[in-house]
């Protein structure tokens, strides 16, 4: 009886599978993380743009004269802020600014304005406005005014 021999053939496979000319998926992978090491890298400073909130009535009386909007602020440095009146149905204007007080430690600052709600039944929207070298943010918030 004869025994026939059976060649084993090792298969094996290169490191790097290439699939066409110039290209391997190891060598792009390799691209990939080394592009998102670069991005963490120099984005590790990156800084996040303000974020703001806005407090004060929901609804005021033609008779009131001072309504207190308060405002509070987060961001990585001093912000310049801009306040304004938008939708005005009834005449209000903003009639004073007070100081605003910036902890630099926790980020957070806070303002407080006074509007006079005007005369006439309606609303109005207290709009806000803060741009840092972060980014800017627009808050805003709508306030009724009703006869008493």
């Amino acid at each position: 009886m004869k025994t026939n021999s059976t060649s084993l053939h090792t298969l094996s496979f290169a490191r790097e599978k290439t699939f066409c000319s110039g290209f391997s998926f190891s060598g792009m992978l390799r691209g990939i993380f080394t592009s998102l090491i670069l991005f963490i890298c120099f984005n590790a400073n990156a800084q996040s743009p303000p974020a703001s909130n806005i407090f004060g009535p929901l609804k005021v009386h033609t008779t009131d004269t001072a309504v207190v909007i308060t405002s509070q602020i987060a961001a990585n440095s001093t912000p310049n802020i801009i306040y304004g009146i938008e939708n005005n149905l009834t005449n209000a204007y903003i009639v004073s600014k007070g100081t605003f007080h910036f902890d630099g430690k926790s980020g957070i600052g806070t303002q407080t304005i006074i509007i006079n709600p005007g005369t006439s039944k309606g609303s109005f929207n207290v709009s806000l406005i803060v741009t840092t070298p972060d980014g800017t943010c627009k808050s805003s918030k709508s306030v009724t005014v009703a006869h008493p």
